[in-house]
């Protein structure tokens, strides 16, 4: 019983003659209200030292969290490439920490030259291959089909090749000096273990864990901090070998002589038209088409990423 009803029942049984509840409740006959309003007390104060509690828990490591967050020692400037301008964003480490520790790691500490230390990867896709999956061989990103896997880069623009053209059975042969996987991890700015102890609330009206009805949710597929980078799949001097006839090999040849250069899923190589020295070459041998890059640094074919908070099973 409330005391909103206690109080009920002592207007109810004093009809307004002026008997205090104090008084009321001091009666033996009325022991047990008092008692029960007594319990309700001792609940109501327990409960509000828990929040004063939990409050005193939560406030330090929120603080902290705030703190780390909006550091300026864990961010730093890079420039937009679309507007050219200086941003602040904050700082993602790697191992190896650098492009170039990685080319000196895979060079055996010889700059620029090839991965005698590397990781070395080959595979052949047909024209029985409908599309090139990304996943089946770097771990990373989903599958393109063919009429947009391979095209030409001019004025910015991605042109696609013209199949009908050309012979219909084709084979592709890829090859790597290495392929490694490179460790992402967030400078102290994040803390996994800190959003994994909040995770579970409690939320404001509105908000969830995982998917709930209309709420706004953050984890599980979907959700606005649903994953975090924990890798990168690089690549160092990518060569390709096209064989789909004489007349596909010549056609794509002088194409790369006339623009920027071709375009093979994530791999760009590009001609001397781009207005800088090229690091790539691309020539006809035996009617295949033979693409060579020949840059000092590792290209990104794929990025891997984990569930901030594991969805629940």
């Amino acid at each position: 019983m409330t005391s909103d009803n206690i109080r009920n029942v002592w207007l109810n049984q004093t009809g307004g003659t002026g008997e205090t509840l104090k008084d009321w409740l001091a009666d033996p006959m009325n022991a047990s209200y008092g008692e029960q309003l007594s319990a309700d007390a001792a609940a109501a104060s327990a409960q509000y030292t828990e929040l004063q509690n939990y409050r005193t828990q939560i406030e330090s490591p929120v603080e902290n969290i705030i703190n780390q967050f909006g550091s300026s020692a864990y961010q730093t400037e890079v420039t937009d490439p679309g507007s050219g301008k200086s941003v602040q964003v904050r700082i993602w480490l790697t191992s190896p920490a650098t492009p170039w520790a990685y080319v000196e790691q895979v060079t055996g500490g010889n700059f620029g030259g090839d991965a005698t230390a590397g990781n070395p990867r080959s595979f052949t896709l047909t024209s029985t291959s409908s599309t090139y999956d990304y996943s089946e061989y770097t771990a990373a990103g989903a599958g393109e089909a063919w009429d947009d896997f391979i095209g030409f880069e001019a004025e910015g623009e991605f042109s696609k090749v013209d199949w009908s053209k050309f012979d219909s059975n084709y084979s592709a042969e890829f090859s790597f000096q290495d392929i490694s996987t490179v460790t992402v991890t967030p400078d102290a700015w994040y803390q996994g273990s800190d959003v994994a102890s909040f995770a579970k609330g409690p939320y404001a009206t509105g908000f969830s864990e995982f998917a709930s009805g209309q709420n706004n949710f953050f984890f599980g597929v979907g959700g606005a901090l649903s994953r975090v980078y924990t890798s990168l799949v690089v690549a160092y001097r990518p060569k390709i070998v096209i064989t789909a006839g004489s007349d596909f090999s010549t056609y794509m040849h002088q194409q790369w002589e006339a623009e920027a250069g071709i375009e093979i899923g994530p791999f760009f190589f590009g001609s001397e038209t781009s207005g800088s020295q090229t690091s790539s070459s691309v020539s006809v041998e035996n009617a295949s088409l033979v693409l060579q890059s020949t840059a000092d640094w590792p290209v990104i074919i794929g990025m891997v990423s984990a569930w901030t908070v594991a969805p629940e099973s």
